[in-house]
């Protein structure tokens, strides 16, 4: 999640930067400072969403500890036939 997160800050920090720079916005036509709004924008919800995103994850291998614990659940559930997969 870190390493997306810095990428879009990158990438709205890079088209910001470039977009102030005559050739920048001669070349592109003002198409980099959209395209940093929109890095910025999906940095700021990977960044809102990083912490709830680790606790459910937390709270899901909490979930998961049990059955990965007990085998014997599992193969009583399933009558101790071992299910195929395709």
């Amino acid at each position: 999640m870190k390493k997306i997160t810095t990428l879009f800050l990158t990438i709205s920090v890079a088209a910001f930067a470039l977009s102030l720079t005559g050739p920048g916005s001669e070349v592109l036509y003002g198409g980099l400072k959209p395209i940093g709004a929109i890095a910025f924008i999906a940095f700021f919800i990977t960044n809102l969403l990083s912490k709830e995103v680790e606790a459910y994850d937390q709270e899901e291998s909490a979930k998961m500890e049990p059955a990965k614990k007990c085998p014997e659940a599992q193969s009583k559930a399933t009558g101790g036939r071992v299910p195929q997969h395709a």
